[in-house]
């Protein structure tokens, strides 16, 4: 039986269809002599036969985690996609001989490695990873800080830290979201100085670490970062402040006065919500237009109904800017209680008079 299976498998003048069969009933059988023939499979043209070929060595399960590995010294992505994959799929057996690969010589098997461990988050692999943050190569590292992310053991953060300072931007990109990740009170400093980093990525990474940890030590920091011209970071760096909360809605609101961070201190106190509603009421009361017009978009925007009595003061205020003044109606229209909207009427009618 296994034989013949085999001889289909290999047999490039049979269908698709009844090669990957015969591929699926290897890995039924469980049997160790269908692993190489498998595994050459994976060499082959046929997408759709070389996905069933890994889903069989999966399910043939230890006896093709060696063979599996070995395969990794080809340097064909496909082959060595697919290789991961069935390894992934073996699961906890495949996890010591994999740590026992991340001492290997070749770069190439060492990176693959990684890559799956991360993957299966098995945290006995923590220790052996931390050690390949200091690998020669570049995709190793980049590679570990991403598995240690995806493990978040603490344990990692320190290493990680260090990670941070890493001559690769890639590495440092993935430490600041791994970090992120892990979530502990010990990488909050380093974050706030990686704010600073060269790299846009890593900036954009870092603020969201920041938003993830929801340390108030962040915000004063995360509003100087709302100045860079990267919109990606800026956005991140909304984002985080968000995150933050309440702490945040003061050094925010105190922000509106800055022309440069204005927009993106309007955005944040609008994705805080709540919290931010009274001190944005409060401020209605500002000689400045620009901070009084944006805090009457954000009320709007955020539409509670505390607001109203301050909105409704400044469609009554003879000397209010006109703009203003619409503003204010468009925010009363949007929070949509009947107070608000008998008020923002009532302004309309008058105007047209």
């Amino acid at each position: 039986m296994i034989d013949t299976l085999i001889a289909i498998l290999q047999d490039k003048s049979k269908t698709g269809a009844e090669r990957c069969k015969a591929a699926e009933a290897l890995g039924r059988t469980g049997d160790g002599r269908a692993v190489a023939p498998l595994i050459e499979v994976l060499r082959g043209e046929d997408i759709e036969v070389r996905r069933r070929a890994a889903e069989a060595l999966g399910r043939i399960g230890e006896p093709a985690i060696t063979p599996l590995i070995n395969v990794w010294r080809d340097e064909d992505s496909e082959v060595g996609d697919s290789t991961a994959a069935a390894l992934v799929q073996i699961g906890e057996p495949a996890v010591a001989p994999l740590i026992e690969a991340l001492q290997d010589t070749d770069e190439y098997v060492r990176r693959r490695a990684v890559w799956v461990l991360g993957r299966m988050g098995d945290t006995r692999a923590v220790v052996p990873l931390i050690e390949l943050l200091r690998d020669e190569d570049e995709y190793v590292r980049r590679g570990v800080a991403w598995a240690l992310g995806r493990m978040g053991d603490a344990r990692a953060v320190e290493p990680l830290i260090e990670a941070l300072r890493d001559e690769d931007e890639y590495v440092r990109r993935n430490a600041a979201w791994a970090v992120g990740e892990i979530r502990d009170a010990r990488a909050v400093e380093p974050l706030i100085k990686a704010l600073q980093d060269e790299d846009e990525y890593v900036r954009r990474n870092t603020a969201n670490a920041l938003g993830n940890l929801g340390d108030i030590r962040a915000v004063e920091p995360l509003i100087k970062a709302l100045r860079y011209a990267d919109r990606a970071v800026r956005d991140s760096a909304i984002w985080a402040l968000k995150e933050i909360g309440e702490p945040a809605v003061e050094p925010l609101v105190a922000a509106l006065w800055d022309s440069e961070v204005h927009d993106s201190a309007v955005a944040a106190l609008v994705r805080i919500g709540e919290p931010a509603v009274v001190p944005l009421s409060q401020i209605l009361r500002s000689a400045d237009d620009d901070v009084r017009r944006s805090a009457a978009w954000a009320l709007g925007r955020i539409g509670d109904a505390r607001a109203v009595p301050m909105l409704i003061a400044m469609l009554e205020d003879e000397k209010e800017v006109f703009n203003i003044q619409r503003q204010a109606a468009e925010a009363l229209q949007k929070i949509g209680t009947p107070e608000a909207l008998e008020a923002a009427q009532r302004w309309e009618e008058e105007r047209i008079k």
